[in-house]
């Protein structure tokens, strides 16, 4: 190869070593006796990527693993910080919710709230707790049934549009969408 105009100027000559993994160390050309280097001759030894003792690799994205789950994965993040999951799964299982509230009626004498619904969780010990109007309220169990939820507030609700939010075990139980009060 030349980068001359004319190919009587001059040659030049490059020597690579592909796949090589360690410094070949410095050579020479060096002119034979027999066919010497005639003309003008100049060379530079030069070794242009020098091989390293170190590599560094980018770390592999967690994405780019595959794992066999029977449960699919989740990246969990809180406040844009990456979280850890408990003993390093972060198992997703969707788990359909139980029952759901039609309506309630507040009765501000007696401080009670009253909640129809269905399929109301049958154990009334899987109820967390039951809240409405920013106040807790304690439920009645001997009223308590699967359509049904009596409750006394433990303080004056605060004034506003507010519904009541029963905690499960499982999450919380969802309102009708067109839920009357």
């Amino acid at each position: 190869m030349t980068t001359l105009p004319y190919y009587e100027n001059g040659r030049n000559i490059s020597i690579s070593f592909d796949g090589l993994s360690v410094d070949p160390g410095q050579f020479s050309i060096i002119s034979d006796s027999e066919t010497p280097l005639t003309g003008n001759v100049t060379y530079f030894q030069d070794t242009p990527v020098p091989s390293g003792g170190n590599l560094w690799y980018d770390p592999i994205p967690f994405e780019m693993l595959k794992t066999y789950e029977t449960l699919p994965q989740v990246l969990v993040t809180i406040g844009d910080l990456p979280a850890v999951c408990h003993n390093g799964t972060c198992n997703y299982t969707y788990v359909d919710a139980v029952g759901e509230i039609a309506s309630f009626t507040y009765d501000a004498t007696a401080s009670t709230l009253n909640i129809v619904g269905t399929s109301l969780p049958t154990n009334i010990s899987d109820i967390s707790s039951v809240s409405f109007a920013q106040s807790t309220c304690t439920i009645d169990t001997t009223t308590y049934s699967e359509t049904n939820i009596d409750c006394t507030l433990d303080r004056a609700p605060v004034c506003g549009d507010f519904s009541p939010v029963v905690l499960h075990n499982l999450g919380i139980i969802p309102n009708v969408a067109t839920m009357a009060n």
